[in-house]
């Protein structure tokens, strides 16, 4: 993420709470703080600050003052900023706070409550999610057809199940049950709709005998353990630095929907080794993209600001590790035991 990526946030909490809140954020590092609203009930002050700084504020204030009713804090995306702020002086102070605690800069990365929602947003199974998860599906099946990878990756800009195979990873980290069920559900209808709608294909349309687009997804290999792992983290850095995850999404789109497509038609065709190699390699890049991002969040220190809740995600995340990596390790012995059948 650019070094000079900014938000702004909106703090508001009650008169009394003034001076405590005040001396919270003397002990944090901004570009600019400024009280722009008092009254009898409300103070409200904004703080121009670096997004990768912006987690230790908001996990401070919510601890000493997340009990108040009327605390609230609302933050923005800053697009520009005339003078821009200065990457030296005073502005570039290391520490967050006069304790000398680390500062979250060194991850950068984005806060966790503005990468949650982020995450979250597009996660969601609604309208939208099923017309997105259509649309992806009818653009690869004619991209498979035509044997034309130019329309398959055109169709990877949609990257329908990017949101919420994120949001599955997100949620294992922060040891979020909540999140966990609503991704899951997402991912799994995103999933059977693409594979239900490519069965009907497949059962009453054309296909080629031979394209090299289809074939190339009717098995899976250590190439595809690899690309799906390297799609798992671009996706996971695409989100947790903020920048747009279409640039990012093609990468994870293309090791999850294009298989699953190729599964259903093969299966609608009635081909069922090619069928069934095709959800295996779906299989195995789910379990890879997953075991990646969760991987990814957990070295960027992303975690619950409680201890308690801490405690919780991390032995969720412990365990969806222990699983991820079993199972990957079940698919390498099983593509050394396949190599090793058909060389024989």
């Amino acid at each position: 993420m650019p070094a000079m990526a900014l938000r702004i946030l909106e703090i508001v909490t009650p008169t009394e709470k003034a001076p405590q809140v005040e001396s919270a954020l003397d002990e944090f590092s901004f570009h600019h703080l400024w009280c722009t609203e008092r009254s009898d009930e409300l103070v409200i002050w904004r703080a121009l600050v670096d997004a990768e700084r912006v987690e230790p504020v908001l996990d401070r204030l919510e601890n000493r003052f997340g009990h108040l009713s009327a605390f609230r804090v609302i933050m923005q995306a800053v697009e520009a900023v005339v003078p821009a702020p200065s990457e030296n002086g005073e502005d570039d102070a290391e520490g967050l706070n006069n304790k000398g605690e680390v500062a979250q800069g060194k991850a950068f990365r984005i806060s966790r409550s503005e990468l949650y929602e982020d995450i979250a947003a597009e996660s969601a199974f609604d309208i939208r999610f099923v017309v997105m998860v259509t649309l992806a599906t009818v653009v690869v099946t004619v991209g498979l057809i035509q044997d034309s990878s130019v329309i398959v990756l055109a169709a990877m800009v949609i990257a329908p199940l990017l949101g919420p195979n994120m949001a599955l990873a997100l949620g294992t980290t922060l040891g979020d049950t909540s999140m966990i069920r609503r991704s899951a559900k997402a991912a799994s209808a995103g999933f059977a709709l693409a594979l239900v709608l490519a069965i009907g294909y497949g059962t009453v349309g054309y296909l080629p005998d031979e394209g090299g687009e289809i074939i190339a997804r009717t098995g899976f290999g250590a190439s595809d353990l690899v690309l799906s792992l390297a799609a798992g983290v671009a996706g996971t850095l695409a989100y947790s630095t903020g920048a747009p995850s279409s640039l990012i999404g093609v990468m994870v789109a293309v090791a999850l929907l294009p298989p699953t497509v190729v599964a259903g038609l093969m299966l609608g065709r009635g081909e069922w080794e090619s069928g069934l190699g095709a959800l295996m390699l779906v299989v195995s890049n789910v379990i890879c993209v997953h075991l990646a991002a969760v991987g990814t969040f957990v070295i960027q220190g992303i975690k619950p600001s409680r201890w308690w809740e801490a405690k919780k995600a991390r032995k969720a995340t412990q365990r969806s590790i222990m699983i991820c990596v079993v199972l990957f390790v079940g698919l390498i012995m099983l593509v050394f035991f396949r190599t090793f059948v058909r060389s024989s």
